[in-house]
């Protein structure tokens, strides 16, 4: 991809809602908690009263909320956290407008869509984009950075 591409900028634009929350890839399948991106479940920060997911009460997915996670109807729109694999290198490099976040990229997609609908807005972006994971309070930290920034 290259790093200047006009196209994905037009993922950063978007009305300002006034909570920081954004769409992330973790979500009940079946009995347990999954990435999309397939990597592991090692860190979870839960917000006040979370998780409060079950398959019966619809709240199936998960945002990142204020600094920590909670769950959430995959119907609610949101803005997302996308991620790709950085390019390999000696100091890997992201693309514009992706940041790194260790061995990741990550972009902030403003555009209001469902879980769903994000997942896929993501997957368009490029073959190996996904819904951003989280696996440290540090990264947990800069993601709402980044929603608080906006």
């Amino acid at each position: 991809m290259d790093s200047g591409d006009p196209s994905l900028f037009k993922y950063c634009s978007y009305t300002r809602d006034e909570e920081e929350t954004a769409w992330v890839g973790l979500r009940l399948d079946g009995d347990n908690l999954r990435w999309d991106d397939g990597s592991p479940v090692d860190f979870l920060n839960w917000g006040d009263a979370e998780p409060a997911y079950t398959s019966t009460n619809g709240k199936y997915c998960v945002v990142l909320n204020n600094g920590s996670l909670e769950s959430e109807s995959p119907r609610e729109d949101h803005p997302s956290l996308c991620e790709m694999a950085a390019p390999l290198a000696v100091e890997p490099t992201c693309p514009r407008p992706f940041i790194g976040l260790g061995d990741r990229c990550i972009l902030l997609n403003l555009h209001y869509f469902d879980w769903f609908g994000a997942l896929q807005s993501c997957r368009n972006m490029c073959p190996n984009c996904t819904l951003a994971s989280v696996h440290s309070q540090e990264e947990l930290d800069i993601l709402y950075d980044m929603l608080d920034e906006e």
